[in-house]
């Protein structure tokens, strides 16, 4: 499969997709105009790679920043990973500052409204995962 690498900007995450090396993460703000267009390729890549997954598939999400068109596709994303959750063992860990209560919730509710575990962790406060 061919690993997807896209950089971060002002209003997309930064998505790394490999397979070989079993990286699976999107961080930063998600404020693209056409989520759609923007995450299908990503929802795509988890089609295909649900096909034949690793044994361990540990998916990391570091989001400062959703707009609501794109937590309905990160919602998407959920809804798959959740029907492909007996093909592998998926681990979704949810980071946040530790003052980042919004994006705690955030988190909450998409595990309440995909029925899905999330492993919440705090980002320490020396971390770049957020800086531009």
């Amino acid at each position: 499969m061919e690993t997807i690498k896209l950089k971060r900007t002002q209003l997309s995450p930064e998505i790394t997709l490999d397979k070989t090396n079993n990286i699976f993460e999107i961080s930063g703000k998600s404020g693209v105009e056409n989520a759609y267009d923007f995450y299908k390729p990503i929802l795509d890549w988890f089609i295909e790679y649900f096909k034949t997954p690793n044994e361990n598939t540990e998916i990391n999400f570091y989001l400062e920043y959703l707009n609501s068109a794109s937590s309905v596709q990160i919602g998407n994303l959920f809804n798959l990973f959740k029907i492909n959750k007996d093909k592998c063992k998926i681990s979704l860990n949810w980071f946040h500052e530790s003052d980042d209560e919004l994006m705690y919730d955030v988190g909450i509710e998409f595990q309440y409204m995909y029925d899905i575990k999330f492993n919440f962790k705090v980002i320490k406060e020396d971390s770049d995962r957020f800086q531009f």
